[in-house]
C-alpha cells in the first residue's frame, strides 16, 4: 500500500502542474479545428457538412448563406481539393478572425491565397453562445 502512495503522489504532482489551456489558445483551437474539417468535408465533397458550420445570419461582402454554399460548390467544380494551413487566431469577445493560407487545388492549377485579405469568406466567426459559427464581415456590399 506504501508503495502504491509512493507512486501516485509523483504521479498526482505531475498532473497538476501539467500547463493548462488558456481561453485564449481554447478559441484559437476550436476555431483550427473548424477550419480543418471545412477542409475535410471541402475534400469529399460534402457541402452540407460544411454548411453546418455558417451562421444562419451569414453576411460577406453582401454575400448570404445561400451564396456562400454556391460559392463553395463552384469552387469544388474547378478545385476537388483544399488545404488550410498557417492559422492565426485574433479575437475580441464573441467575434474572431482567422487569417491563413488557403490552397485550391486541380491537376492542372492550384490558387493559393492569404485570408482574409484576399476573399475572407471562411475567416469571420461569432459565437452564439453554444459554439463557434462562420459569420462573415457583415459588409452588405463589397469592399
Amino acid at each position: 500500500m506504501k508503495a502504491l502512495i509512493c507512486l501516485l503522489i509523483p504521479i498526482l504532482l505531475l498532473c497538476a502542474s501539467c500547463d493548462r489551456e488558456t481561453p485564449e489558445e481554447i478559441i484559437s483551437r476550436e476555431i483550427k479545428d473548424i477550419l480543418y474539417n471545412i477542409s475535410r468535408h471541402y475534400n469529399w465533397g460534402e457541402i452540407d457538412d460544411m454548411m453546418e458550420y455558417a451562421s444562419m445570419d451569414y453576411r460577406h461582402n453582401g454575400m448570404q448563406r445561400m451564396h456562400l454554399r454556391q460559392l463553395w460548390l463552384d469552387r469544388m467544380g474547378r478545385y476537388p481539393l483544399m488545404e488550410i494551413r498557417e492559422v492565426m487566431v485574433s479575437f475580441d469577445g464573441v467575434y474572431a478572425i482567422a487569417g491563413f493560407k488557403m490552397s485550391l487545388i486541380s491537376s492542372e492549377e492550384s490558387v493559393v491565397s492569404r485570408e482574409p485579405e484576399d476573399h475572407g469568406d471562411l475567416s469571420f466567426f461569432y459565437y452564439d453562445g453554444f459554439e463557434w459559427k462562420l459569420h462573415g464581415n457583415q459588409e452588405f456590399f463589397k469592399k
